[in-house]
């Protein structure tokens, strides 16, 4: 599939995740509105759409070390890129946390409350109590949600700093912390700085194929400590696993169609989503 062919499918493909939300928001009956059910069913969206992106994007997910079924939880993840939304959604239907700004701006803004997202003010302490108390809610209702704790994107060299804050929203609800570590094999994937959208996605759709690493490292509960130390415990696993490129042999490791859920084994799997 050509550059072109691609933009005009995946422009073609977020119109349809639009017109979809839009439609199923309007006849949604008001006592659904922000009720567990509605997350679930918009979670679940998401990820259909995510199957559908990548596919569009040529971009195939490695999974390493396979995650047990994950049905409630925090999932935290080093941050690169969008496309990291797209990724980590073949694993589960998950909701994410992202920035206000992103709620604000043109385009991306409608995109992410249709899909769900729930918003913080990371520069607000009053703002992130009661943020907090949202995400909480969401995971006690056994939806999972993504949190990306440094806080922005980066260029894939390091991991930055996680900010701890958020952690408590796991503390509270009382679920676990899975913890994710991302990689590509293209230099083009990471979206931070001064990138724009657009130019960034025509640059992707110019690559043939990508492949993504997500290695599922464990996870952390919430009775190892106040939320510093969870921070500080995932930073620390997460920044241990890191790598800013797969590594060439990936490419060798066997295809699977889909994840197969192995809650029982503590054998490392590898496999293609």
């Amino acid at each position: 599939m050509n550059r072109a062919l691609k933009l005009a499918s995946f422009f073609t493909l977020i119109a349809s995740f639009l017109a979809e939300s839009i439609l199923d928001a309007a006849f949604r009956p008001k006592k659904n509105r922000n009720s567990a059910v509605d997350s679930k069913k918009i979670a679940n969206r998401i990820a259909d759409y995510s199957t559908r992106a990548l596919r569009i994007l040529g971009i195939r997910t490695y999974l390493l070390d396979m995650p047990p079924e994950i049905r409630s939880g925090l999932i935290v993840a080093n941050h690169l890129s969008y496309v990291d939304v797209l990724v980590l959604s073949r694993v589960a239907p998950f909701l994410f946390v992202t920035s206000v700004e992103v709620k604000h701006s043109f385009g991306l803004g409608l995109i992410t409350r249709l899909a769900g997202c729930l918003f913080v003010e990371r520069r607000s302490r009053t703002q992130l109590k009661s943020e907090s108390s949202r995400i909480e809610e969401v995971l006690a209702s056994r939806i999972p949600v993504v949190l990306f704790p440094e806080g922005t994107s980066s260029d894939g060299s390091d991991v930055l700093p996680f900010r701890p804050a958020l952690f408590q929203s796991a503390i509270d609800a009382e679920v676990p912390v899975h913890l994710f570590q991302i990689s590509y094999d293209d230099d083009a994937v990471p979206y931070h700085g001064d990138h724009r959208f657009l130019s960034h996605l025509l640059k992707l759709c110019s690559r043939k194929k990508i492949r993504a690493r997500l290695r599922y490292l464990g996870r952390l509960r919430p009775e190892v400590g106040d939320r510093k130390t969870l921070a500080n415990h995932a930073e620390l696993r997460i920044r241990s696993a890191h790598v800013s490129r797969i590594p060439g042999c990936i490419s060798a490791q066997p295809y699977l169609g889909k994840i197969r859920q192995s809650p029982n084994s503590d054998q490392p799997q590898v496999g293609v989503v």
